[in-house]
C-alpha cells in the first residue's frame, strides 16, 4: 500500500493480505503525529516492535486490507 492508501485507514481491526501470500489479523491506530501503525496478532519481529511498526517499509508488504466491521449490538457486520 502506498502512504497515501495508509493514511486513508480509520483505526479499527483489519484482515490484512500480504503480498507474499497470506493474511493477518491487525489493529490499526495512528501516532501522535497522525502516522498510522500497524499491530498483527498472529506474528512479532525484532524489526517491527509494537506501533513502531508504523513505518512505510510494513505498509509497502501489504496487498490490501479489508475492514473487520461490528454493529451497534457487537455483531460482525461481514457475516
Amino acid at each position: 500500500m502506498t502512504s497515501e492508501e495508509v493514511q486513508t485507514l480509520k483505526h479499527g481491526l483489519y484482515l490484512v493480505h500480504w503480498k507474499n501470500g497470506g493474511r493477518s489479523l491487525a489493529a490499526v491506530g495512528s501516532k501522535y503525529d497522525g502516522s498510522r501503525w500497524i499491530c498483527c496478532t498472529n506474528w512479532t519481529s525484532a524489526e517491527y516492535q509494537g506501533t513502531d511498526s508504523h513505518s512505510q517499509k510494513i505498509w509497502n508488504s501489504v496487498l490490501k486490507v479489508g475492514v473487520i466491521a461490528i454493529d451497534e449490538k457487537g455483531n460482525f457486520k461481514n457475516d
